[in-house]
């Protein structure tokens, strides 16, 4: 019998044939061969031969256990990321973001000075919400998901929204604005300060949340609590240092306006964010 494709395909598949290592179909067909081609079932034979006596020859033994936990311990060590420690860089940056917000708000506002109680809440408040919030960043934790999210991806997220609001902040402070709109309007210091709150709070969770959705696959109501509920966390603390001048009803106006904002703008990110950021990226890959 003249030697064709057949008998070609089972010298390379031979030895998994006999190791019962190929799918049902190959095996079957390599079987419908071999019946006729006395060739073949003979260079078979000779293989199963072959490894009968290997086997015969070098019998399985188990290896020691101390080889078996070197190689899992080494094993273990490289399928882990590198070693890294955000504990202190993590305290460092917060105290540091803390202090450059207080300033931020309190300065550009001119506010009159605070009670050392309340500037020692406010301040450990806010230097323990941004620690953590640059700890689930830079740890080996941040590749966790919550929500459908990365850790590392909402903490980036609520950081980056604050920054935005502090930025607008210092370019036009809420309690300058509150009074500057209450005299030119005639209008009550609470109901400015509620749409200045959702103005604020709505433009830096829309950015945000755009990129956040555009990189996330979660429920719709994931895309509406998580994002600005990680916001408006670091953004409470700042709420008190800018109205300290503020009655209670004010300061309410104004968290109850910077939550609808928030909301507003987080939903409005997750609708937008992944349809247009991909397309933007597109293009700009696509460009010479």
């Amino acid at each position: 019998m003249r030697r064709g494709p057949a008998c070609a395909r089972l010298e390379q598949q031979a030895m998994d044939y006999l190791g019962g290592m190929l799918p049902r179909s190959e095996t079957l067909a390599l079987e419908e061969h071999l019946a006729p081609c006395n060739r073949c079932a003979s260079a078979i034979d000779d293989v199963r031969r072959v490894r009968e006596l290997l086997e015969r020859a070098l019998p399985e033994e188990e290896p020691p256990e101390w080889l078996k936990r070197a190689t899992l311990a080494r094993l273990a060590g490289d399928s882990q990321p590198p070693t890294r420690a955000p504990g202190p860089v993590s305290v460092a940056l917060g105290i540091l973001t803390t202090v450059l917000a207080s300033l931020a708000l309190h300065v550009r506002s001119g506010l009159p000075a605070m009670p050392l109680w309340v500037a020692i809440a406010c301040g450990a408040s806010w230097a323990s919400l941004f620690t953590a919030f640059y700890y689930a960043a830079l740890s080996r934790e941040s590749e966790k998901t919550w929500g459908g999210f990365r850790l590392s991806h909402l903490s980036l997220c609520g950081l980056g929204a604050m920054g935005l609001y502090l930025l607008a902040s210092v370019f036009m402070p809420v309690p300058t604005l509150a009074q500057t709109a209450t005299g030119a309007l005639s209008v009550g210091q609470p109901t400015v300060l509620f749409f200045a709150g959702a103005a604020y709070a709505l433009l830096p969770m829309l950015i945000c949340a755009s990129f956040l959705c555009a990189r996330s696959r979660c429920s719709q109501m994931s895309y509406v609590v998580l994002p600005s509920a990680m916001f408006l966390l670091l953004l409470a603390p700042g709420i008190l240092v800018e109205c300290v001048r503020f009655t209670a009803g004010a300061v309410t106006a104004l968290s109850l306006g910077s939550l609808l904002g928030a909301v507003l703008g987080n939903l409005a990110g997750a609708c937008v964010g992944p349809l247009l950021i991909p397309a933007v990226l597109r293009i700009r890959r696509d460009s010479p």
